[in-house]
């Protein structure tokens, strides 16, 4: 999957690519990141600011996510979708500090609240096996 930046602008655009596997497609864009689920991989790409703070992308397939945690937006702090595989340290972050370098992690604004829910819902319409967590 190619991802393409606007020429007129630094922010991300997923292009949306066809369902083959049986899983996905789903994008959605986050705070300085976007995920996208397509082919059965699951991408998540931060912008060039979150990575120079030790934010880090991820490409896995889709299968291989053993769990989802969700942390809702409240009007004060963002909330996060985080995908986890095997190996990865299941404690969610407790600071902002450690929130932005977790890889696999999307942050939410209180204003995309809502596209937070979609996403969601449609992981667990996707995986219903898949354990999804509020943190």
């Amino acid at each position: 999957m190619d991802f393409h930046k606007r020429s007129s602008s630094s922010s991300m655009n997923f292009e949306k690519q066809p369902q083959v596997s049986g899983i996905g497609p789903i994008v959605a864009k986050g705070y300085q990141s976007e995920l996208s689920v397509a082919d059965g991989i699951l991408h998540v790409k931060v912008s060039r600011l979150l990575s120079l703070g030790g934010a880090r992308g991820r490409e896995v397939p889709f299968n291989d996510v053993i769990a989802v945690q969700v942390k809702p937006a409240t009007l004060a702090w963002n909330g996060y979708i985080r995908f986890l595989i095997a190996g990865d340290d299941p404690q969610p972050p407790q600071s902002k500090a450690k929130t932005a370098p977790t890889p696999g992690l999307v942050m939410f604004t209180w204003q995309r609240r809502q596209e937070l829910a979609r996403v969601r819902d449609q992981i667990a319409s996707l995986r219903p096996d898949l354990p999804i967590t509020d943190v």
